[in-house]
């Protein structure tokens, strides 16, 4: 019979033939792959015994490679690198170029050019379109782009270079950005989609860019024409959305399209409508007590602000054609002087709670029962004295000299007991140091009060507790130089005591220290605004009448505000 071999691996992981000397049949199992053992060894410990045992691996770390071809030589340079990949149309190649070209609007901006990287804003434009925004029937998908990351990458690219004034004009002049622009601000993506999905919410993230870039390409492109088709889209956005940063965004664009407008000819703002108005007006409503104030609230009053300005800017037929609804004449009337003083800290009689008055005080307190608790230093100072110095020179730090005061013995010997409890040296026995009374206060005498049925009370007349505790010096200084005092000394402003309630002085209120308040930029931009109107006799200045003294009490507030609102007080009269 033919003899059966199988294959294994030796200790050193070598395959070798083990040969059975006697057939042993096999066990009925699922095929298994010929040559292959039934528990092999993991892949870690053979890459290990494979590396142990290959003698060119072992020694690898000790090769130099010296003239092997492509060492040295680093490959095209970067920027042709990005045009290649661009080029290759490959998805991989695009997103990775991509990719770099966004990492470099961050943190190199200036290293992407357009002026001189001519072929980027080419591709960029490309994949910034996004296929699903248009309608598929009128045109040919194949042509655009239809991976929504790309388009999004190709938004955060552009947005970034255009912070850059040169990047921003190239951008600008580009009339096929300019379309594709528009195709997202009216895309009826966002408006009919009813459900939230992951592309919504990536159709939106493309909007918020997309503002952005507007926002930048606007400034090259003012004064827009009447019935501009980007102030129309703008327009048309602004009624429709409700996310305060897309607004601010819109606002300032819609600014920057009216900039250098006049009355030669018809402009964008021609189109305004008077609902559009309306909204932006009733912003300046921000300004209210009861509103939220943070940095987005400002950013809004002072997008409002900038486009009124530039909306009357020309003259007196916009000013007129702003101010013939009641609504906003009356809302600019009672916000637009309050916006003077806006979001400034500054302080008047009633901004902080009035102190209390008060009555200068003709009666004394009465004394505390007990002595002052002495602290660690004074008390390790008076035990380092002997008796009886120490209970001389503690009577003068606990106690004080008043003509009227009085303590009795017994309290005043416990209290001295109790402050050297914990000391080492003996006390006075307790006729001893009441005796020493009269050492400490030359003033003071030791009675006897006959409370009758043969009950007495005995007292130190002329000392009573002190308030707070002196030091050894100033206690001895206290009574040996002076004489006792008397309860009316001691009352606050006592030269001022008499029968009747006097009040304490009160200070009153000054605005000097509003002098050094600066205005922010939305105290200015409405003053420019303010004088704006009043140049209007018809509507502007006649709306503001009689609000002199409001713009005089806002000037109290901000005295440096004067040069920017001096010519609305020159047109107007109380």
């Amino acid at each position: 019979m033919p003899v059966m071999g199988n294959r294994g691996f030796n200790s050193n992981g070598m395959m070798q033939n083990i040969v059975a000397s006697t057939p042993v049949p096999l066990p009925m199992q699922p095929d298994i792959i010929k040559g292959v053992p039934l528990d092999p060894f993991s892949t870690q410990i053979q890459e290990e015994r494979f590396i142990a045992n290959n003698k060119y691996l072992k020694n690898e770390h000790q090769i130099t490679y010296v003239n092997v071809p492509g060492s040295n030589h680093p490959g095209v340079e970067s920027f042709e690198r990005l045009q290649l990949a661009f080029e290759s149309g490959l998805e991989d190649e695009v997103k990775w170029a991509l990719n770099t070209c966004l990492k470099m609007s961050v943190t190199a901006p200036y290293s992407l050019s357009l002026k001189k990287v001519t072929f980027l804003l080419d591709h960029l434009i490309y994949y910034f379109n996004y296929d699903k925004l248009y309608n598929q029937d009128n045109i040919a998908m194949s042509k655009i782009n239809s991976d929504i990351n790309m388009s999004l990458d190709s938004a955060i690219i552009l947005r970034n270079l255009a912070q850059d004034i040169d990047n921003a004009g190239v951008i600008a002049l580009d009339l096929r950005l300019r379309d594709i622009i528009l195709v997202v601000l009216n895309n009826n993506l966002l408006i009919n989609t009813t459900m939230i999905d992951d592309l919504y919410d990536s159709v939106k993230e493309l909007l918020r860019y997309t503002l952005d870039i507007a926002e930048t390409v606007t400034s090259y492109i003012s004064p827009a024409p009447k019935d501009d088709p980007l102030f129309l889209s703008l327009m048309n956005l602004l009624t429709q959305s409700s996310d305060r940063s897309s607004i601010i965004t819109i606002l300032r664009s819609l600014s920057r399209l009216m900039v250098r407008s006049n009355n030669s000819r018809q402009h964008a703002a021609e189109n305004l409508t008077n609902e559009v108005l309306d909204q932006i007006t009733s912003y300046l409503s921000l300004c209210s007590p009861n509103s939220i104030t943070d940095s987005h609230t400002t950013d809004l009053i002072i997008a409002s602000i900038d486009f009124l300005y530039q909306y009357c800017l020309p003259g007196d037929q916009r000013i007129s054609n702003l101010l013939n609804s009641n609504l906003r004449s009356l809302t600019i009337k009672k916000y637009l002087p309050k916006l003077l003083t806006f979001n400034v800290d500054y302080q008047t009689e009633f901004s902080n709670e009035m102190s209390a008055l008060r009555l200068i005080s003709r009666i004394k307190p009465p004394a505390p029962l007990t002595p002052p608790d002495l602290n660690e230093e004074l008390l390790g100072r008076l035990n380092n004295l002997n008796e009886p110095e120490r209970a001389t020179a503690w009577m003068r730090s606990s106690y004080v000299a008043v003509e009227e005061g009085e303590v009795t013995q017994v309290s005043l010997w416990r209290s001295y007991e109790s402050a050297f409890s914990n000391s080492e040296k003996k006390l006075l026995p307790a006729v001893d140091f009441i005796k020493n009374v009269s050492n400490a206060f030359p003033n003071s005498s030791a009675m006897v009060i006959n409370l009758g049925e043969g009950q007495r009370r005995f007292i130190i007349k002329g000392i009573e507790p002190r308030r707070v505790p002196v030091s050894v010096s100033v206690g001895k200084a206290e009574s040996l130089n002076r004489a006792p005092l008397k309860r009316e000394d001691d009352v606050k402003n006592a030269s001022k005591i008499s029968k009747y309630a006097v009040q304490e002085h009160f200070n009153l209120f000054t605005y000097a220290s509003n002098s050094n308040l600066q205005p922010n930029e939305v105290n200015t931009s409405s003053a420019l605004l303010l004088n704006c109107i009043i140049k209007n006799e018809d509507y502007g200045r006649e709306l503001f009448i009689g609000s002199l003294e409001l713009i005089n009490s806002q000037l109290l507030k901000i005295p440096k505000l004067l040069p920017h609102v001096y010519d609305t007080i020159q047109a107007l009269e109380y």
